[in-house]
């Protein structure tokens, strides 16, 4: 683990508080790197800029959604947040900031809390929060000036580049619209990530990157939900053999398929017509 921090009022561990005397503060930043699974649940009264670098957090506040690599999301203050990461390691920088403008100052920036956005270049993010990091270091009259005008630089480059994912949301949309409705209608041939991506002109990692973004999940596991939600309903509706069943569903090899149903739903293909 490798985690630095910094603080505002030293003698206090959380620096949670709110001050409308200011414009725009920061009450404590840092970058952490840990090599196991973070877990954290509060309610702060200044608002949380997570911003991830690497691996993948689950997040509720109060509804559920993933970050991954490249992305971030201010918390709203004043309310209950938890996240859990689901990598084995994790990095990410992160500041807890408050101020009489800083609601207005999110708002002009584009930026809606309690709300994933992606970031891009975690160079520039990098240089940004090192800025911060030093304005900590100062014993003068001006490092608390300092501070405010960091983070408005940091919340503003966060602004445009979540205007950027907007603009190109557009774009990201219609090809997972495209791959989706190309899935379904050839669920029952072999389907893989590089073909898929391929007809989108991607590599397998970009195109991996926003099928999880749009849909909450990777290529592989839409895929897989999709047939043995399709053979479920087969197995309901008809008196097919389990094998034509698997195989119309995209599975040549009738074993391989009902281990895949069994670890999906509990119960063999069998059992799980007899159920019903």
């Amino acid at each position: 683990m490798h985690s630095v921090a910094y603080y505002s009022v030293l003698w206090d561990r959380d620096n949670n508080f709110e001050k409308n005397d200011i414009f725009l503060g920061v009450n404590c930043c840092g970058h952490a790197v840990y090599d196991y699974r973070p877990v954290a649940a509060a309610s702060r009264h200044d608002y949380y800029l997570f911003c991830l670098v690497r691996g993948e957090v689950s997040v509720k506040n109060p509804e559920s959604f993933l970050l991954t690599p490249g992305c971030f999301c201010i918390f709203e203050k004043d309310s209950f947040f938890e996240y859990s990461a689901t990598s084995d390691s994790v990095e990410y920088y992160w500041a807890h900031f408050t101020g009489s403008c800083a609601s207005e100052i999110i708002r002009r920036c584009g930026i809606s809390t309690n709300k994933t956005y992606s970031f891009g270049a975690a160079e520039g993010l990098s240089h940004l929060f090192t800025r911060l990091f030093l304005s900590f270091a100062r014993a003068d009259n001006f490092r608390e000036l300092d501070r405010g005008a960091d983070m408005l630089g940091i919340l503003s480059s966060l602004g445009k580049a979540a205007c950027a994912d907007a603009e190109s949301g557009v774009r990201r949309y219609e090809i997972i619209e495209r791959s989706v409705e190309y899935i379904h209608k050839h669920i029952s041939l072999p389907l893989s990530v590089a073909e898929l991506a391929g007809a989108e002109f991607m590599s397998e990692g970009r195109y991996r990157e926003i099928f999880r973004k749009a849909l909450g999940m990777s290529p592989v596991d839409y895929i897989i939900s999709l047939r043995i939600n399709t053979a479920c309903g087969l197995l309901r509706s008809t008196s097919m053999p389990v094998h034509e069943i698997a195989e119309s569903v995209g599975y040549k090899d009738a074993a391989y398929f009902c281990r895949i149903f069994l670890k999906r739903t509990g119960m063999s293909p069998s059992d799980y017509r007899s159920s019903q």
